[in-house]
């Protein structure tokens, strides 16, 4: 015991100074741990579209999947910027693990009557940010001016979801989403507007977005498609006899989801904003719709393969947009990303390739076709981004190549 007080800061350390990050560090087991949690609680989201397609339920789908990319986003840049190698740090993150495993117990039932233990899980963890930002300022006075107005926001935030307990359901999602959509927009602005109290090197510590955070974006993403893969599996199951339509379908659901990572991993993944404020405010801000868009492209593809044989309009959209806002955002993405001068061209001629896909795709919602045609012709469609991500590829070999 002796040991252990005398040696109190070795395994209980003050939170890392923003101004002294490795910008080389890697991404590590905790992290990777930490970011598991969320693999069971994007399989919940997905139950909650499955089968019950309809615009309350895509809306809903959208507004927690915010929750979630708002948490996971605060617990990985909180780590990034004032995480350790230390007990207290581990112990910080599996409290986090244990909320997060109470918003995903409650999840699914929030609309059957457990919205209560879905924000009293969601309020715990914000209170447990509210503790950490403010344990900043106490440690850092200089990090004060910028780590106090998340206090403050933390705190309000904190008390809107315990408030939410005591509230009619519909009210509570109100207040959900007004929340943590507003603290969402408080953070993106913070980016872009100018801090006079806080110092300019903290300013430049905390909007310095480093490699380890693209790579944790990066791995989110992989998780999100992972699930599609577990998608794939969990639709087909129910198949007791199998048709070269079901086989097709299964083959073309896979690949659906390899043109997504290439044109994601080839163009967008592992490529840092660029250095001034709003590239990076629009990086963070894009990403949402983008991994949220993964995440639906998830449930069309269980919704086809397990509910649908010929697809209704319905069933389209639920596919086919999130494929498009996808699209999208990965055009608005490389408006804000890094690329070596013999990249350039590649990536001022990439909208058009992908403009062309998303073009087809609308189309498609209006033509008389079956699943797996539907599936195929989705493919078809992305071909066009795809050939461009693989001659980006080849341009960045030959550069790595000659140098």
């Amino acid at each position: 015991m002796k040991l252990l007080i005398n040696h109190f800061r070795i395994w209980w350390q003050k939170p890392a100074d923003i101004t002294q990050r490795n910008p080389n560090r890697e991404v590590s087991q905790l992290e990777l741990f930490y970011d598991l949690v969320y693999v069971a609680i994007i399989i919940q989201l997905t139950h909650i579209v499955v089968g019950n397609i309809s615009i309350t339920s895509v809306l809903a789908y959208v507004s927690l999947f915010l929750m979630m990319f708002w948490a996971w986003f605060n617990g990985s840049l909180y780590h990034e910027l004032h995480g350790n190698h230390d007990l207290k740090t581990r112990f910080v993150i599996f409290l986090q693990m244990i909320c997060l495993i109470g918003m995903g117990i409650f999840i699914h039932s929030i609309f059957d009557g457990g919205y209560q233990g879905f924000a009293i899980s969601y309020g715990l963890f914000l209170g447990l940010f509210t503790i950490l930002w403010w344990r900043t300022g106490v440690h850092d006075v200089d990090h004060k001016p910028i780590s106090q107005p998340f206090v403050y926001l933390f705190c309000l935030m904190t008390i809107a979801f315990f408030v939410s307990v005591f509230t009619p359901a519909k009210i509570s999602y109100f207040i959900w989403i007004i929340a943590v959509f507003f603290s969402l927009i408080f953070t993106l602005f913070s980016m872009i507007k100018e801090n006079k109290k806080a110092k300019a090197e903290q300013l430049e510590a905390i909007r310095n977005i480093g490699e380890s955070f693209v790579e944790r974006l990066g791995l989110l993403g992989i998780i999100i498609l992972g699930e599609g893969v577990a998608s794939i599996v969990s639709g087909s199951t129910h198949i007791h006899h199998w048709t070269i339509l079901n086989i097709l379908n299964v083959i073309g659901s896979f690949i659906l989801l390899v043109t997504l990572w290439w044109i994601f991993f080839d163009f967008i993944s592992r490529r840092l904003p660029k250095k001034d404020n709003y590239s990076k405010s629009m990086w963070l801000g894009l990403h949402f719709p983008l991994m949220a868009s993964l995440g639906l492209i998830d449930t069309g593809i269980l919704n086809l393969l397990e509910y649908v044989q010929t697809p209704h309009l319905a069933d389209k959209l639920v596919l086919i947009i999130p494929i498009i806002i996808f699209l999208l955002s990965c055009i608005g993405l490389m408006k804000v990303i890094k690329v070596s001068d013999g990249l350039k061209f590649i990536y001022k001629n990439a909208d058009m390739p992908m403009i062309l896909a998303i073009v087809g795709l609308l189309i498609l919602l209006f033509l008389p076709i079956n699943t797996t045609i539907l599936i195929w012709l989705s493919i078809a469609c992305l071909l066009a981004p795809i050939y461009s991500a693989f001659l980006m590829w080849i341009e960045w070999k030959s550069e790595e190549t000659i140098n």
